[in-house]
C-alpha cells in the first residue's frame, strides 16, 4: 500500500473508507464504497498484465529486467497526465488566464520532480495544437513558454507564425527577427521573415 501512496502522492483515505489519522471508529478499509478503490483494482490488473503478459514478449530485453508501477506513470500525481493535456483542458474550461494559472499550480508543484515535463518543448507543442484553430490561446501559450525560455527559437518563430494568422504583422517580424536573431543561418527564419516583411 505505501507503493501506491507514493507513486499517486495520496493518502490511504484516498482509496479507502477511512480518516486520515486512522483513528476513527467508522474506519473501514474493506469498505468499497470509494470509487478510486475499485479504480486501482483494475489499474492493478493492468500493472499486472504488463509486467507478466507484454514487457517479458520484448525482443532483445535488456539487462537488469524493468517493470512498470504505480509511479511509473503516475509520477507523484493522482491523475497520469501530461503537462499538453493539463494546458489544453485548462484552455478548454477557462481560456488564457486559465492555462496560465494552471500552469503556475503545477510548475509550484511538481518542477524539478521528474513529474512533468517543464522544458521548451512542452508549450510548443501546446502553441502548435491550438495554434491553428485559435491563435490567441496559441499565442498565450508561446508568450508563456517565452518567460520561462526567452532564447527558444522555436517559440519566437511559432510566435511570428500565430501573429501572422491574425493579421498582426509588425509582431509577426519582430518576433521572426528575434528568431534569426537566435539562428542567423536559419533559411526557415529568413524566409518567413522575408514573407513578413513583403506581405
Amino acid at each position: 500500500m505505501r507503493g501506491f501512496a507514493i507513486g499517486l502522492g495520496v493518502r490511504c483515505s484516498f482509496c479507502h473508507t477511512v480518516s486520515n489519522a486512522l483513528d476513527s471508529p467508522d474506519d473501514d478499509f474493506s469498505s468499497d464504497d470509494k470509487p478510486a478503490k475499485l479504480k486501482a483494482r483494475v489499474m492493478l490488473q493492468m500493472v499486472q498484465a504488463i509486467n507478466q503478459d507484454h514487457i517479458p514478449n520484448l525482443p532483445d530485453r535488456t539487462e537488469p529486467n524493468l517493470e512498470v508501477g504505480c509511479v511509473t506513470c503516475h509520477a507523484g500525481r493522482t491523475r497520469p497526465t501530461t503537462l499538453v493535456q493539463e494546458m489544453t483542458w485548462a484552455i478548454e474550461e477557462g481560456g488564457e488566464d486559465a492555462m496560465r494559472a494552471r500552469y503556475a499550480e503545477l510548475r509550484e508543484q511538481y518542477y524539478g520532480r521528474g513529474a512533468l515535463d517543464f522544458g521548451a518543448g512542452t508549450l510548443i507543442t501546446v502553441a502548435q495544437t491550438l495554434g491553428t484553430d485559435n491563435p490567441e490561446a496559441g499565442l498565450a501559450a508561446t508568450e508563456l513558454n517565452l518567460e520561462h525560455y526567452p532564447t527558444s527559437f522555436s517559440s519566437w518563430l511559432i510566435k511570428g507564425q500565430l501573429h501572422l494568422l491574425i493579421e498582426e504583422t509588425a509582431d509577426a517580424i519582430t518576433a521572426f527577427e528575434r528568431a534569426l536573431e537566435l539562428a542567423p543561418e536559419s533559411a526557415t527564419a529568413k524566409r518567413l521573415l522575408a514573407e513578413a516583411r513583403g506581405g
